[in-house]
């Protein structure tokens, strides 16, 4: 066995160095080996060529293969044939002559014998070919490939082909064929059949004389209608055609069912047949207007499950309104789903949402194997306005708690529109749904969105993220989506940018925003998507211009379209007899300007020359805020600029054969909303904002119980009337508890902007206790005491609350002091800045608000301390010939003296012991200069501040960008952006904004940064490292580049994140076993490292330990939450058996685990011993151990898996004991 083994393997790896011919490869190992070395001849001589090879076939099928090489006298092969018999009959020859690119038959056959080697390397056997015309190993009619043992060519379009006859590898015929390839025929005497079928193994579609016709699919044009025999119950089949699909084929024709309910007709119009999935069934089932309780019925639809050859029905759907019931046998097994379409004749209530169902449809599944699903589909209308279908729900999945929800998923249309696996939500006055959605064949992705009833008007809101398939040879189709849906707000990067001519496949933008907002008002819906687009032709060139040239409202971007031809005379135009230029003059900032050109009859040769004097083309995009776009079917061709200077531009058009129609197309600056730090004020909570809109904007507040997703509770709307402001929030009959503030801001134009404040606040109910006070701390060697009073008589318990360095203090760190008014602390970090406050809980577990927090510097006293640099005061920027100064604070907690020294900083630069920077520099000196600083105490251990400082030229003011850390670990972690820029052209009456470039690797997105207030030139914004993770597809450990471009200066800073994939991994670890009618405990634990666990069981909370002990079946998980606020939840676990009941009739058994060693011990105080036995078997009733009963039986369960395992133990035929087992690792 080990001889065969290792011949495989050579002859394998020998022949992986030349390329293999169609159908020969070894799919699998075989048990025996023989090998055959050999010479081959053909027309009588040596086939030696390089590369030519050997194989040996078993009906068709590779049983080895090899490479000629040099032999000693000739060249020769040395073949390994396998077969899983240690003799088998007729294993054909077939040699490959590289030289003639030509396959021959060998006359001799061999006869395989185990171990055998026929010939040796100094005398080869000697092989001889078939004398007539080579063997073709296939002939191919278009997309069809027939392969079969023999083909024999008999005239140029004729061919014969003998022996296990294939068509495509999926389609099989037992006879031999005639293959025509001028008429496009296959005729034969035979069975058509495919084989390795899940369920049936074989399948029969024809038995006798035929005639096939190819074209899209294969149609028989000559057959006997009895003989075609798909083995389906023998009903009536007639087949129409064969078309081949992957893995299998799809048959059309026609194939009756009997009949339902005595009057319906069921009709099965196609079935497929794949190696995959079996047999499936396609059909229809029509009734005649059957009217049952003032219903009617329009259709009945029959699934069948074939795979499982489940074909007959029994089943009964009711609903208030109407019901069904039917059985029926159908073609020998079971009917699984019955389904109903019905139109009511009035639209009914809705729950309390102030929506009506206008019709309904639905079935029952799962008849076969309960629990049966109903699954209902409904047409939403609201009820005060008539019968408009905003929202279609089909199909879908619907469960109901009584008086409070409808959840489910299912399909649903958007007006009109299909979409796919939806969530759907019904409270109060909101009916909320999401899901996947594909519109216009042109992008798929998920929408969120809401319905709400307010004041008699039905409001529709949200979200569409998508991916943005574009077409191949299409280009961007800015064409299709502002005909349709008006032209996106946002267009972010693109895989390749789409600057090839020609896309094969298609090409995927990500991050296409399209965002909407529709309004139901006077009977009629309006909907508007955004459009932040409008035409600038007329603002740019006047309207004396412009030709009218298409319909405007079919596309609202085209039709007012600037002509450069010959003939025009315009302003701005320079013209030769070679080129034409446009110059415009661009004065307004836009996120994105797209210049689109189009020509008759060919595609324009077009380039902008920018304010700066460079020329974009086709061929010099940069692919950072430039690109370039084609649309050949059209003759158009776009430029997109991100970000836009203003100043001159110019439009040159060359190669002016024909007129040439230019529209320049720009975005408005989007509407901007920034969230402050919320304070509070006994009942009232203020929530500063900001916020800038062109428009009459409405913010909305919302207050929530995470900071995850956008589904909290409205405070309030209000009027952005002023540019600062901030809103002042009673809470009074808001119930106890952490909450995060988030604004949406919406201003009718632009995608609504959603942001949420960057500290959690919290709310005590009027009973609450009053607060402790007077909070302080002792450091006691290396324990920090925590120590406050308490004024109250009342019984309450104490929560200590905390945060690190300077970050908001957050109520999910914490810890539970208990009813004690003090607190040791010993695991914290020496060095480091904490903040703690502390509240009162009563025994009604009502909180308090929280203490005046404290501020601790902590470090231990039985070690050295080392320096800390508290404070780093630089100018970011210094001009030529100025003098730069700076201040180093730093401070030793044990008192040392301190040194401070620079590391790479310029020339000339020059820090005191008293941690004062000096320098001046000069012109040569113009730029970045990055440099640290390190403060060292008389151990010789330090601290190290890092500086930048950008040198400026007396007359230019470069901008400066930064990041106010330089490592970040959460995704509850906010980066905080600043930029400084001079050279912004300030808005006198509002506040600027700027878009910056987030980069890591090829990927980037923008983001928007807001003046802190007018003409400050400082500029602040937040990020959110889920949403960063989420664009760039960041890896858990990885760097990111912030960078901003004004005119030719540009500035960038880079921070590490390493977000812990935490949250991704599993959260429970599960040891121990739970034996059924027995004392032992399952022991699950949560993953460590996180600071606060909550069990659930059944989900009803059972312990916020981090271990837990199971000792009853039910379903278990578990939430966990980190310091920073993030929470997630485990997968459920759950607790059952199916064992039978014990079976202990002598009370003489007694098994016991032992967990650590997995090992199960019986203790056998019977009589019975060497005459009974003791199996193990698993949920499958598979015998894993069989063992004779001994006075102790030790089992080893080590190898086995986590599942349920069912102890007996039996004297001859009787069972004397039975326990089930359950092993968790």
């Amino acid at each position: 066995m080990r001889k065969s083994t290792i011949v495989i393997i050579l002859s394998l790896t020998a022949s992986l160095a030349y390329p293999q011919q169609p159908g020969w490869y070894v799919d699998k190992g075989y048990l025996n080996t023989m090998v055959v070395h050999a010479v081959v001849k053909h027309q009588d001589a040596v086939l030696d060529s390089e590369g030519s090879m050997l194989g040996a076939f078993k009906n068709g099928v590779c049983r080895g293969y090899t490479s000629i090489f040099d032999g000693p006298n000739n060249r020769q092969f040395q073949l390994s044939i396998g077969s899983d018999l240690a003799t088998e009959d007729d294993i054909e020859l077939k040699v490959y002559d590289k030289e003639s690119n030509q396959t021959y038959n060998v006359e001799s056959r061999i006869q395989f014998e185990k171990d055998v080697t026929l010939g040796t390397i100094e005398s080869p056997l000697v092989y001889f070919t078939f004398a007539n015309s080579p063997n073709l190993d296939f002939i191919e009619i278009g997309k069809y490939k027939f392969y079969g043992d023999k083909i024999t060519e008999i005239t140029n379009s004729e061919y014969t082909i003998k022996g296990n006859v294939q068509i495509n590898n999926h389609l099989k015929i037992d006879s031999d064929i005639t293959v025509k390839t001028d008429e496009l025929t296959i005729t034969g005497n035979g069975i058509i059949f495919l084989d390795n079928i899940p369920i049936f193994e074989t399948v029969d579609i024809y038995d006798g004389i035929f005639e096939l016709k190819l074209a899209e699919g294969l149609s028989f044009s000559k057959f006997t209608p009895e003989n075609m025999g798909i083995k389906l119950s023998k009903l009536p089949v007639i087949v129409e055609s064969i078309y081949l699909i992957e893995e299998g084929v799809l048959i059309n024709g026609d194939l009756k069912l009997p009949k339902l309910f005595n009057t319906v007709d069921a009709e099965i119009t196609t079935l497929e047949v794949t190696r995959q999935y079996g047999l499936r069934l396609i059909g229809t089932v029509s009734l005649k207007d059957i009217k049952i309780h003032s219903v009617k019925l329009d259709t009945l639809g029959l699934t069948f499950n074939t795979i499982d050859d489940y074909f007959s029905a029994s089943a009964y759907l009711s609903t208030p309104f109407f019901g069904i019931g039917a059985t029926s046998e159908i073609i020998g097994g079971k009917m699984n789903y019955v389904q109903i379409n019905a139109a009511l004749p009035y639209p009914i209530p809705f729950a309390t949402t102030g929506f009506s169902i206008s019709e309904i449809n639905g079935g029952v599944d799962d008849l076969i194997n309960p629990p049966i699903t109903l699954l209902v589909g409904i047409d939403l209308v609201p009820t005060v306005q008539g019968n408009f279908e905003i929202v279609k729900l089909n199909d879908l999945s619907l469960s109901y708690t009584w008086g409070k929800e409808f959840y489910g998923s299912g399909s649903l249309q958007l007006f009109d529109k299909d979409m796919a696996n939806v969530d759907l939500s019904i409270q109060r006055n909101k009916v909320a749904f999401g899901g996947d959605v594909s519109l216009f064949n042109v992008f798929n992705g998920s929408l969120v969105a809401s319905i709400f009833k307010e004041n008699n008007l039905i409001l529709v809101n949200g979200n569409l993220w998508a991916t943005l398939s574009i077409p191949a040879l299409e280009g961007f189709p800015f064409d299709i989506l502002s005909g349709l849906v008006g032209l996106p707000h946002v267009v972010a990067e693109t895989d390749n940018y789409l600057i090839n001519n020609i896309i094969a496949g298609n090409t995927k933008i990500r991050w296409f925003n399209l965002n909407y907002k529709a309004e139901w008002s006077d009977r009629k819906l309006s909907v508007d998507y955004g459009r932040g687009y409008e035409n600038w032709n007329e603002i740019l060139f006047g309207d004396e211009n412009l030709l009218k040239l298409k319909n405007a409202s079919l596309n609202r971007f085209e039709g007012q379209s600037l002509i450069l031809n010959s003939r025009t005379v315009q302003k701005g135009l320079k013209s030769s007899s070679t080129k034409f230029e446009q110059v415009y003059s661009l004065q307004q900032n836009s996120p994105t300007m797209i210049i689109r050109f189009e020509q008759q009859g060919q595609m324009p040769d077009c380039s902008i020359k920018l304010p700066d004097g460079s020329v974009v083309s086709k061929s010099t995009v940069n692919n950072t805020n430039q690109f370039y776009t084609e649309n050949e079917t059209e003759n158009k061709i776009f430029f997109q600029f991100d970000d836009p200077p203003t100043g001159e531009w110019t439009i040159i058009a060359e190669n002016m054969n024909e007129d040439i129609f230019v529209d320049v197309i720009g975005a408005e600056m989007n509407s901007s909303l920034m969230l402050d730090s919320i304070e509070k004020s006994q009942n009232e909570i203020i929530i500063p904002y900001r916020g800038i809109s062109k428009n009459n904007a409405q913010l909305s507040l919302y207050y929530d119980d995470d900071n995850i997703g956008f589904n909290g509770i409205k405070i309030d709307e209000i009027n952005l009337e002023q540019e600062i402001d901030k809103y002042q929030w009673n809470t009074s009959k808001i119930s106890n508890g952490a909450y995060f503030i988030y604004g949406v801001l919406d201003d009718n134009v632009n995608a609504p902007i959603k942001v949420y404040a960057p500290n959690s606040i919290r709310i005590e109910s009027e009973n609450a206790p009053s607060p402790p006070y007077d909070l302080n701390y002792i450091l006691q060697n290396d324990t920090l005491k925590l120590q406050w009073k308490y004024s109250q008589n009342e019984d309450v318990n104490f929560n200590v609350y905390y945060s690190e360095n300077d970050q908001f203090l957050n109520t999910t760190n914490s810890f539970n002091a208990g009813k004690k008014n003090h607190l040791l602390l010993s695991e914290l970090i020496s060095g480091k800045i904490y903040h703690f406050s502390v509240s009162a809980i009563n025994e009604n577990n009502v909180e308090s608000k929280l203490s005046t927090s404290i501020k601790v510097t902590y470090h231990k006293k039985n070690q050295n301390n080392p320096p800390n640099i508290n404070e780093v005061i630089t100018p970011g920027f210094v001009y030529v010939d100025s003098i730069f100064l700076g201040q180093i604070y730093a401070n030793d907690a044990d008192g040392d003296q301190l040194i401070f020294y620079t590391y790479e900083a310029p020339e000339n630069l020059k820090i005191d012991n008293y941690g004062v920077i000096n320098w001046q520099p000069t012109k040569e000196d113009i730029g970045f200069h990055t440099f640290y600083v390190f403060v060292s105490d008389e151990h010789n251990t330090q601290d190290s501040a890092k500086i930048t400082i950008t040198v400026k030229d007396n007359i230019v003011s470069l901008p400066e960008i930064g990041i106010n850390k330089s490592h970040f670990t959460s995704n509850c972690d906010l980066p905080v952006i600043s930029l400084y820029d001079l050279m912004l052209n300030n808005n006198e009456t509002a506040v600027d904004s700027v878009f910056i470039k987030i980069k890591s690797g090829k990927k980037s997105y923008q983001h928007l940064l807001y003046e802190e207030s007018m003409h400050s030139q400082n500029f602040r914004g937040i990020l959110k490292l889920k949403e960063i993770r989420e664009k760039l597809n960041l890896n858990s450990v990885d760097t990111i580049m912030i960078s901003y471009t004004n005119y030719d200066y540009a500035t960038s800073d880079s921070v590490l994140i390493s977000i812990s994939n935490k949250f991704d991994d599993d959260l429970i670890d599960i040891s121990g076993s739970f034996v059924l009618n027995s004392e032992e405990d399952l022991k699950v634990s949560a993953k460590d490292g996180f600071y606060s666990y909550t069990w659930f069981k059944d989900s009803m909370e059972v312990s916020t330990e981090r271990e837990y002990y199971i000792t009853s079946t039910g379903t278990y998980f578990v939430k966990i939450e980190d310091q920073y606020g993030c929470s997630a939840y485990s997968e459920s676990i759950t607790v059952t058996y199916t064992g039978t009941n014990s079976l202990d009739e002598t009370n003489d058994f007694l098994i016991h685990f032992n967990q650590a060693i997995k090992q199960l011990t019986i203790e056998n105080h019977s009589r019975y011993q060497n005459n009974a036995y003791v199996i193990i078997s698993n949920s499958n009733g598979q015998i894993l151990v069989q063992e004779e009963m001994l006075k102790f039986n030790y089992i080893n369960l080590k190898k086995y898996s986590t599942g349920f395992y069912n102890i007996s133990i039996f004297l001859k035929n009787r069972v004397l004991f039975q326990k089930s087992l359950i092993i968790v690792r």
